[in-house]
């Protein structure tokens, strides 16, 4: 938004580019239009907002605006997109920050656009196609919830959409997969969907058309493919296996959801041959564009040949474009070369091998000095009367590539639709987009003679942009034209629009404007000149800041940035307009000094300060040393103090209360002074939301927390911008700075209360003791008493007589089957990486695990949960994927019952070290529960109730513990022996059950490798959502608070299930969960 007006955007990508995200979300471009005024705004163009979710809670209120003057009605509004995510294009910072203010104006209620009469709605132009239906049902009529009612999201399976398989349409699982796949004698198409999502819901009449027009033609005899159809949220790790695209990262962040959450899941057709996979179609999905492509693949799928000149004429009169290769001798390079690059290709062009006298009485002889010669003629096809173009260099037929390059040269001007828009705008191409009438047979035909003539004239210059290629398409001028504000003129004749490949800026010109000549004759010629003139001056400046970004791209990649070359002289100059008087104003030197006289850590200590105090009193501080110019530093070191605090709260309660008591009310004084400082909820609070109900009141509280964190880092430092909300967000976080103060020093006063009691013998708390882990026969141990024993009692268990996997998983196996290099870990007690292990070294595994017992240097090493899913998935073979068995005890993971959660498929995990590596003591990430099966060696593990954190000597705001479990200094961490610590000795054959949680560190006697599993169920599923807020993974939050997408519960009856039958359980059919905590 610039100086108040909104500006248009494009249609949104439905996926990026960056399939390998898998835990961070990628942040996408929100889309927005002016829903009263079609194309109103300047004709000169505009600029694409890239802006987060936070700019679609700008809606219209109840009987105000747009919406009650009955236009479109907008989806639930989305206030903030989840953190961690990056944006798919690089922008400018200048952009971003023009973004990032109008997100705080947002959150500050300024967002209405001055000078614009009507009221914006900022919906996507594309909703319809990327959101999940969603039912509105008021779930607590009756009770007092200030209105807000309660979200469901419709649930629908493929069979619940079409019923069983249908004489057209297949439907593909995990059981059935190999076997159709296989048995396919034609073509086979797979359309990986979400039935839920509206993208599906859109396509699926032209699916169902598509396959009963090529069940029509198998009918007729004429079988050119067929269409399936495959479940992802059902079939996920088939979907993860065949369709990885299917991922968080390519979503749009438009839906239901109130947090963020990606919910624009999008259909994916791969297309199989002869049982295997060839490449992701990615045409327009209609009936007639997929019947024309596999029909350009049944005339021709390796450059076949033709018999004479009826046969060619009739391939010409075909979908085209042909591409014929003439005279080409059998067996030479050029023949091969011709056959590659038809495999390439396959389906988008028809390619035919014919004589070089066919191509005489078809085509006309050559040139004279060409005559005899090989040579390749490129056709439009379909009748078309376009001139053919032809290809002789020799060195140029024998080259593949080359063939590739020029076919491909020979643009045809393809529609960009909603399905299909991101083939369009990931290109780093400057795109050029024709908005027509499609029914108009005169538009049609004007834009590809302009593109035609316009590439010739390019081509002719010899001046082809730096960057790119030019990019041509056509969209429907109903479809798009409101996105680029231009409907009025594409309804009249078509309009040119140029997309900035990066920025995503674009300008706009109707062609009739272009004119220079309106003569019927010379019209098409004039508008081509016209365009080529327009592009060619409208690309130029943007193509010199795309050249400029490069230089000073490769400038900081070499270190040669221009503040270290800065004269002293310069650089004391531009210290002294620095607005130090600013920040001192605003008190973070002062409090900073504060601070450091409150933990006695500057300069000589005076008599009666904490200076004799361990010294895990004060490590914290080198954490804080930017917070006076990163106000967002501070806000996000306040509340992870504050839940710090929170925890050492419920642990006192658990383990000392009964002896002392201790005033925690500075805790409650410091949420008050904010709205935005308070404490999210915790897992009681979230457990009784859900269970009453009442998540709406919930979510709107972690809605209000979240967009202040991204508002916070949206801004940077302080230097960076005065302006009035930098300035309220200063003011938030000097109290978050102050509130950091108090709570440290409630911190050291309670350490040094819990001290003295101890040392005055008042804490009569049951002394340290050791107890042994059970161990179990899982022929011994059912379900129910699993979980009311040990997992809702959160006490580990060692689990004998199991059976992990058909094949023996030996160090061998794994070193034949994983073909990979892995990153190996060192334990370095000064890292401050998870369980003090940072990286060690790269190494393929195979040797790895032929040197790790005998290498001195590798002993040292840890292959440390290494997820098989995503590096080595051949280890589960093929579809049905039954080699592997999940235990019945975890195989009610929450995990696998909500599609495209970050965690679905990270395991299980791989494990390999020496009797010398070891993990310090720990809490699994996301207090997440964990298993780990023993294939060889020993192990001992040593674990803590998380109750006893208090004793445990946590270092604040890190993962990291002071105790040494393997060796325990009870004289410095005196409360450290009131700590009751289980311990268990883990042999072959073993498994090891930890509860999600719990503090434990493990070290290797003897030189082992095993399997493992993180996983949340319903005895964590509290503190793990907990703990997801303080992570800021509003997603997951979301979806397992729902009441829809994740249900709850497990089975006492659940038995032990493949892997691939993991992947597919329909958890929300006929289960009866009969086991809840």
């Amino acid at each position: 938004q610039v100086d108040g007006a909104r500006s248009s955007s494009p249609p949104t990508r439905p996926r990026g580019a960056d399939p390998s995200a898998s835990m961070a979300p990628k942040r996408r471009r929100q889309q927005a239009r002016d829903a009263d005024a079609d194309d109103a705004g300047d004709a000169g163009g505009g600029k694409v907002d890239i802006v987060d979710d936070a700019d679609a809670e700008a809606s219209p209120k109840k009987g105000s605006g747009a919406a009650a003057e009955g236009k479109e009605e907008e989806l639930p509004p989305l206030p903030f997109q989840q953190r961690g995510s990056g944006f798919l294009l690089a922008m400018s910072l200048a952009f971003t920050a023009i973004v990032w203010q109008h997100w705080i104006r947002q959150y500050s209620k300024k967002s209405q656009v001055t000078n614009a009469a009507p009221e914006l709605e900022t919906v996507s132009a594309y909703s319809g196609h990327s959101v999940l239906e969603v039912d509105y049902e008021d779930e607590d009529e009756g009770e007092d919830d200030d209105g807000d009612n309660a979200k469901t999201t419709q649930w629908l399976h493929l069979r619940d959409v079409f019923g069983s398989d249908s004489d057209n349409l297949l439907i593909v699982d995990t059981d059935n997969f190999n076997a159709t796949v296989s048995r396919a004698t034609t073509p086979l198409l797979v359309a990986y969907c979400d039935p839920r999502s509206m993208s599906f819901r859109d396509l699926r009449p032209h699916l169902e058309q598509t396959a009963a027009e090529l069940a029509a033609k198998e009918a007729e005899g004429n079988p050119i493919g067929r269409l399936a159809v495959s479940d992802v949220t059902l079939d996920t790790w088939l979907a993860h296996a065949e369709a990885p695209e299917m991922t968080l990262g390519w979503q749009a962040p438009h839906g239901a959801f109130r947090f963020g959450v990606s919910r624009f899941f999008p259909v994916i057709i791969k297309l199989y041959l002869d049982g295997q996979a060839q490449f992701e179609y990615k045409g327009v999905v209609s009936a007639p564009q997929i019947v024309k492509f596999l029909e350009r693949m049944q005339v021709s799928r390796n450059g076949n040949k033709l018999d004479g000149a009826p046969a060619l004429r009739d391939v010409l009169e075909k979908p085209g474009p042909s591409v014929v290769g003439c005279g080409l001798p059998d067996g030479s390079n050029a023949s091969k070369a011709f056959s590659q690059a038809a495999k390439s290709l396959m389906g988008t062009c028809i390619f035919g091998i014919v004589s070089a006298d066919t191509c005489d009485q078809v085509f006309g002889p050559p040139a004279e000095e060409s005559a005899g010669q090989p040579r390749l003629i490129w056709v439009r096809g379909e009748g078309s009367s376009a001139a053919p173009r032809v290809l002789g260099k020799p060195k140029l037929l024998e080259d593949a590539e080359q063939i590739v390059k020029w076919v491909g040269s020979h643009r045809i001007v393809q529609e960009m639709t909603p399905d299909n828009s991101h083939v369009f705008l990931d290109g780093p191409e400057p795109l050029v987009v024709f908005l027509v009438q499609p029914n108009s047979t005169s538009d049609m035909q004007l834009v590809e003679s302009v593109v035609t003539d316009v590439e010739t004239l390019i081509e002719g210059k010899g001046s082809r942009p730096k960057f790119a290629d030019f990019r041509f398409t056509w969209s429907d001028c109903k479809t798009f034209g409101n996105e680029f504000k231009a409907k009025k003129d594409c309804m009249k004749s078509p309009v040119i629009i140029l997309v900035h490949p990066l920025t995503l800026q674009w300008e706009k010109a109707p062609l009739q404007d272009l004119l220079t000549n309106t003569d019927a004759e010379e019209q098409g010629r004039n508008v081509a000149f016209a365009v080529f003139s327009w592009l060619d001056e409208k690309w130029e400046p943007w193509r010199r800041d795309l050249v400029s970004r490069q230089r000073d791209s490769e400038s900081e990649d070499k270190g040669t940035k221009g503040s270290e070359q800065k004269p002293e002289s310069q650089k004391s100059t531009e210290r002294k307009e620095q607005p130090k008087a600013k920040i001192d104003a605003w008190g973070f030197k002062k409090a900073s000094k504060a601070l450091q006289r409150a933990l006695g850590v500057k300069g000589q200590a005076e008599p009666g300060t904490p200076s004799a105090n361990p010294a895990w009193y004060s490590n914290s501080l080198p954490a804080l040393k930017n917070v006076q110019k990163e106000p967002w530093r501070s806000f996000h070191l306040y509340h992870a103090m504050l839940v710090e605090m929170a925890d050492l709260r419920e642990s006192f309660e658990a383990s000392h209360a009964a002896d002392m008591n201790f005033d925690f009310s500075e805790m409650e004084a410091v949420q008050k002074q904010h709205p935005d400082l308070r404490l999210l909820p915790r897992w009681r609070e979230i457990r009784d939301a859900f269970q009453k109900r009442r998540t709406p009141k919930m979510w709107a509280r972690v809605e209000r927390h979240a967009q202040m964190r991204h508002s916070m880092e949206a801004h940077g430092t302080l230097n960076s911008s005065h302006s009035s909300e930098t300035e309220k967000l200063a003011k938030i976080g000097l109290l978050a700075y102050k509130g950091l103060l108090r709570l440290f020093s409630l911190f050291q006063r309670f350490f040094e209360t819990l001290h003295a009691k101890d040392a005055l013998g008042e804490l009569t708390t049951a002394q340290y003791r050791e107890s042994k882990v059970d161990r179990r026969d899982a022929s011994e141990l059912s379900v129910r008493e699993f979980f009311e024993k040990y997992a809702f009692k959160a006490r580990p268990v060692i689990i004998t007589g199991l059976k992990m996997s058909e094949q023996p998983w030996t160090l061998d196996y794994f070193a034949k089957t994983c073909n990979t290099t892995v990153e190996l870990k060192r334990k370095n007690d000064a890292s401050e990486e998870w369980g003090m292990l940072e990286s060690a070294e790269l190494l393929p595994l195979a040797d790895f695990i032929g040197t790790f017992r005998t290498n001195e240097s590798r002993k040292h090493m840890y292959l440390h949960d290494w997820p098989l899913p995503l590096n080595c998935p051949q280890i589960f073979g093929q579809a049905p994927y039954g080699g592997f068995y999940v235990p019945k005890y975890f195989a009610g993971d929450y995990f696998q019952r909500s599609a495209f959660t970050g965690y679905q498929h990270t395991w299980p995990s791989l494990f390999v070290g020496s009797e010398l590596t070891e993990s310090a003591l720990h809490i699994d990430s996301g207090n997440t529960n964990f298993w780990m099966y023993l294939l060889s060696g020993k192990k001992e593990w040593r674990f803590y109730d998380r109750k006893h954190l208090i004793n445990l000597y946590a270092k604040p705001l890190t993962p990291h513990f002071y105790t040494d479990v393997f060796r325990p200094e009870h004289e410095n961490l005196p409360l450290l022996k009131y700590a009751e610590v289980f311990v268990g000795i883990q042999e072959p054959g073993d498994l090891i059950y930890i509860p999600g949680g719990n503090p434990h560190g493990v070290r290797n006697l003897a030189a082992i490798h095993g399997i493992s599993m993180n996983f949340v169920d319903a005895s964590n599923v509290w503190l793990h959502l907990q703990k997801q807020l303080d992570n800021e993974m509003w997603r997951e939050f979301e979806s397992f608070t729902d009441n829809t997408s994740v249900p709850h519960g497990l089975s006492s009856t659940q038995k032990t299930l493949t892997f691939g039958e993991w992947k597919s359980r329909r958890w929300k059919d006929n289960f009866t969960f009969d086991i809840d905590f």
